[in-house]
């Protein structure tokens, strides 16, 4: 992640089966992955760039797969790709 590398989180199972708590989770402790690894990434990033003045370039996608259809979650409601 850190050394130039691309990185992908993915989550696949049944309706129900418990995808989006894992990736998303909760409120304090109860958060899921994404949040607590975006959390430490840009921690390390702020560390980085104070101590030795790095530049980082941070791109994020957030894909749903249904029904074979692609659909960009961080887009707003409504908006066309």
């Amino acid at each position: 992640l850190f050394k130039g590398f691309s990185t992908c989180m993915f989550a696949y199972g049944q309706t129900g089966a418990g995808k989006t708590h894992t990736v998303l989770g909760g409120k304090g402790e109860h958060r899921g992955l994404l949040p607590r690894v975006l959390g430490e990434a840009f921690r390390f990033i702020d560390d980085a760039h104070s101590d030795k003045g790095s530049t980082f370039v941070c791109k994020v996608s957030y894909l749903e797969i249904y029904n074979e259809a692609v659909r960009d979650l961080l887009l707003p409601e409504g908006r066309e790709p």
